[in-house]
């Protein structure tokens, strides 16, 4: 969590080990994304590709209710057990972008990871 009160958010750590150094310009990377970050992706991949037919994974729903909570929470581990299936939800959205060959090798996506 950065910040406090209703203008905090919070930051997932994405980390990427790849073999397509051509790609990426190395195996390990690391990077920080907002929620809303992941949503930005998901937007441009569904602009990318939708009208296509290409199939883009459904991106995590936003709860406004429990970010809320933990955006006016004073307590550090409040909203823990959301936070955990809410990073969940984030791992498998971004894995099965990158099974997508196609999805994988999207600009949006190398710039995202």
């Amino acid at each position: 969590k950065t910040g406090s009160g209703i203008g905090s958010f919070v930051t997932y750590l994405v980390t990427t080990q790849t073999t397509l150094i051509s790609i990426f310009g190395r195996e390990d990377l690391i990077v920080r994304r907002r929620f809303s970050d992941f949503l930005g992706l998901h937007n441009k991949l569904v602009e990318t590709y939708l009208s296509s037919g290409l199939i883009i994974p459904p991106a995590p729903e936003k709860s406004m209710l429990n970010t809320t909570k933990i955006k006016i929470s004073k307590d550090e581990s409040a909203g823990s057990e959301f936070l955990g299936r809410r990073r969940a939800a984030l791992e498998r959205y971004l894995n099965r972008v990158v099974r997508n060959k196609v999805l994988a090798e999207d600009r949006n996506v190398i710039e995202f990871l």
